[in-house]
């Protein structure tokens, strides 16, 4: 019991640290990648040709017009999902380009 007590003390002293240093957009940036992989899937994941954070927006490429169709049609869904798999509101938005 009193090493879960230290291991949660020692997460929540990493989160203010990284939120003091001003690294949390930067881990964001790389974490939002493996939310999004895990959101989509292999194939889609494999598909996408960008992806990139800038001030909660997520910014995606597409080259296969089926593909791009699809999540522009699921992007409520798609931002709804990351918020939820990254337990905070990492993404508001989502443009397809």
């Amino acid at each position: 019991m009193a090493r879960k007590a230290k291991n949660e003390e020692m997460a929540v002293i990493l989160e203010r640290m990284l939120k003091q240093y001003g690294l949390t957009v930067g881990l964001d940036k790389v974490n939002v990648k493996d939310i999004y992989k895990s959101v989509v899937g292999d194939y889609i994941f494999n598909q996408t040709k960008s992806i990139q954070l800038r001030k909660k927006v997520l910014f995606i490429k597409f080259d296969i017009p089926a593909i791009r169709q699809e999540i522009s049609m699921a992007k409520s869904t798609l931002v709804k999902s990351i918020n939820e798999k990254a337990q905070k509101q990492l993404v508001d938005e989502i443009i397809i380009h």
